[in-house]
């Protein structure tokens, strides 16, 4: 999942999505399909240049597109229920969405012969035991960041999602601060921002200039 700030983003984004589908994959994308919205109508071009066919429904027969916007509504109400089920506001949006994906490329689907996504592209089962619940309480092992032998090295943080570039797990101190560690303890029974704590003044702009990885 490519997040976009403002739909003027949108061909910007997909030439980064391209670049990393084709080198991650080493497969070539062949044709685009999308509705003639007006953040779209910029990919004429470029796709005419790059030799990939662009597709759109026909005008007012929205159900030709049915099968990205049942996608699209799939995400979506997943994200929306991990905020919902955490207490999270909404500025964290893009954590749930994320941590939504990230849990349906790996369920079990009907529509591949009860395999995952993930399976079916990469031929090998995921690491379930990897997944945790969704915002539950979490402690970290902070000993590499800490700069005082005498500062604890453990605290308790919330679990806010899985990182696309490291195999570890994202943690958020009430301060705002992010870490991304793979040696983390998890209370799967306890949710921090439910019971009321001080990690509902949390604001995102301290999220987003704050992450810190190994």
């Amino acid at each position: 999942i490519f997040p976009l700030a403002a739909k003027s983003d949108a061909l910007q984004v997909f030439q980064t999505f391209r670049s990393f589908i084709e080198k991650f994959l080493n497969k070539n994308i062949k044709t685009v399909q999308t509705d003639w919205g007006g953040e779209f109508r910029s990919f004429s071009t470029y796709l005419a240049q790059s030799g990939i066919q662009f597709r759109h429904p026909c005008p007012y027969i929205h159900h030709q597109n049915g099968r990205i916007e049942r996608k699209h509504r799939h995400i979506v109400d997943i994200g929306l229920t991990l905020l919902a089920q955490a207490n999270l506001p909404l500025k964290f949006w893009w954590n749930a969405f994320h941590t939504a994906v990230f849990l349906i490329n790996r369920l079990p689907t009907p529509t591949l012969n009860n395999i995952s996504p993930y399976q079916n592209l990469f031929a090998q089962t995921p690491d379930y035991n990897f997944l945790r619940i969704f915002c539950c309480a979490c402690f970290p092992y902070l000993r590499p960041y800490n700069k005082h032998k005498l500062d604890f090295r453990s605290r308790r943080y919330v679990f806010i999602g899985y990182n696309s570039q490291h195999k570890g797990y994202q943690c958020l101190h009430s301060s705002g601060r992010v870490y991304i560690s793979n040696h983390v303890i998890f209370d799967e029974n306890s949710f921090p921002y439910v019971s009321g704590s001080d990690f509902s003044s949390v604001s995102q702009s301290c999220i987003s200039s704050n992450t810190i990885s190994p």
